[in-house]
């Protein structure tokens, strides 16, 4: 995994000291040395929060840097000066989370692989289109590193694109921020200010990404407690306002659920840990009865064992993982030259199969090589993850392009404060052909254009 070059993690803090004392515990005791943390007090009212600073100061720490603002100015205002503050990439982290083992290695890495990533989001319990196991959910989070480091195992990884980040725990990349300025405090005390600044990256050609071998927990809403109805409902029509596209969008994206066939590889490596004993169930694909006997037996028995049901055709095996109450369900096709015995010992390699039950009347698969599956003396590997999440219907979601329309709206909306270079790119923005221009060029032609012009 790689090793992150300079990230300072940025934590605006308000209330709830005992929230900010286990995001910073899990921080230390889970990032490399060499990073950063700027812990930004926004005129908190809860003592706690005064005393634990205080005894921060105290360790003499230096991975730690302890700022106040001289009164309560809002998230957005507080995240703003922390990525001034930063002295590289930065990553956003709200005080009401917990991260978990090489979290920040996998976000360093993620953001590595292509130079046009400006933000990173993790996997969470609870993050919206990044939620984990459930989509857009409030999770229970009982065991975060267990289902971290399944992530891990499960993972590709593939880093699919998002419609935006997650402000709870996000990555930004210092050159993104550069070119686009910082949030805009239109969104006051915050709220959306990062769903704005995204948009802003993809319109400018930037991608917003999702980590999906890592995960952070995320209790939720504390900062915005009993102002979060309010804000939100203010913030996200500035949003639907600047950005037409972006409430359908979303709702594209949540009814596509790009995700799902990420997610259920984790669920199912999960669930291999809740039973010893993996029941696989083998009909052919033409037996109708036989499959409903089946289906009525690991219904009657699905507290007892893990139980897999196998349908197979001459070229295809429709495959569902029984983890609980949830279904994961693969379609396998043999690879080309792959033999069915080759084919049987992945899957109970995979799947930590104990026993097999067949109830096939055409054998396709010899007897001999399900009683080797049975018996655990499988030589072959498992399946390769890709094969895994490619066998779940995995397909990428591609941002879709805005409307010349919704680019014209964005631009006459007040921009937020920047550099001379932030001013020059409104000032060419507001031009038919700079319009077209921040549409087809990409960002490092246009951090080359930027360093050609100077600062």
């Amino acid at each position: 995994m790689a090793t992150p070059g300079t990230i300072d993690v940025v934590v605006p803090v308000y209330n709830a000291a005992g929230d900010v004392r286990r995001c910073v515990d899990a921080v230390l005791a889970c990032t490399p040395a060499l990073t950063r943390l700027v812990l930004i007090d926004d005129g908190s009212t809860d003592p706690g929060v005064a005393t634990l600073f205080d005894e921060l100061a105290s360790r003499r720490d230096p991975r730690i840097e302890l700022l106040r603002n001289a009164r309560n100015e809002g998230f957005t205002f507080t995240a703003n000066r922390g990525m001034r503050q930063a002295r590289g990439d930065v990553v956003l982290l709200n005080s009401d989370t917990i991260v978990t083992a090489g979290w920040l290695e996998a976000l360093a890495a993620c953001a590595a692989s292509d130079a046009r990533i400006a933000t990173v989001t993790p996997f969470s319990n609870n993050a919206e289109i990044c939620s984990f196991p459930r989509f857009c959910e409030d999770n229970p989070w009982a065991d975060a590193e267990r289902v971290a480091r399944v992530l891990r195992e499960r993972a590709v990884p593939t880093y699919p694109d998002l419609p935006t980040g997650v402000g709870f725990c996000m990555f930004v990349r210092r050159t993104a921020l550069d070119a686009l300025g910082l949030f805009d405090m239109a969104f006051g005390a915050g709220y959306g200010e990062e769903n704005d600044w995204c948009l802003r990256a993809a319109r400018a050609g930037w991608r917003n990404v999702l980590a999906d071998d890592a995960f952070v927990v995320h209790a939720g809403g504390r900062s915005f407690e009993g102002r979060k109805a309010d804000l939100g409902t203010k913030n996200l029509a500035l949003i639907a306002t600047r950005y037409p596209h972006y409430d359908a969008m979303v709702r594209d994206y949540v009814a596509a659920d790009p995700l799902r066939a990420i997610r259920d590889a984790a669920i199912s490596r999960l669930a291999l840990d809740r039973h010893e004993r993996g029941v696989l169930h083998v009909v052919d694909e033409d037996d109708v009865a036989g499959e409903a006997r089946v289906r009525a037996r690991v219904s009657e028995l699905r507290d007892t064992s893990r139980h897999y049901l196998a349908i197979v055709s001459a070229a295809r095996c429709r495959f569902e993982d029984h983890a609980g109450d949830h279904v994961v369900r693969f379609a396998f096709d043999r690879a080309p030259g792959e033999a069915w015995p080759d084919f049987f010992r992945a899957l109970g390699a995979t799947f930590r199969v104990s026993h097999v039950e067949d109830q096939r009347r055409t054998h396709g698969a010899p007897d001999t090589v399900l009683q080797e599956v049975e018996s655990g003396g499988m030589a072959s590997a498992a399946f390769p993850n890709r094969r895994i999440r490619d066998a779940l219907g995995y397909r990428a979601w591609t941002p879709p392009a805005v409307a010349e329309g919704a680019l014209e709206n964005v631009a006459a909306q007040p921009a937020p404060r920047g550099g001379v270079w932030a001013r020059r790119a409104r000032a060419l923005r507001a031009t038919r052909m700079g319009r077209l221009l921040h549409r087809v060029t990409p960002a490092p032609l246009i951090e080359a254009l930027k360093a050609r012009l100077g600062n």
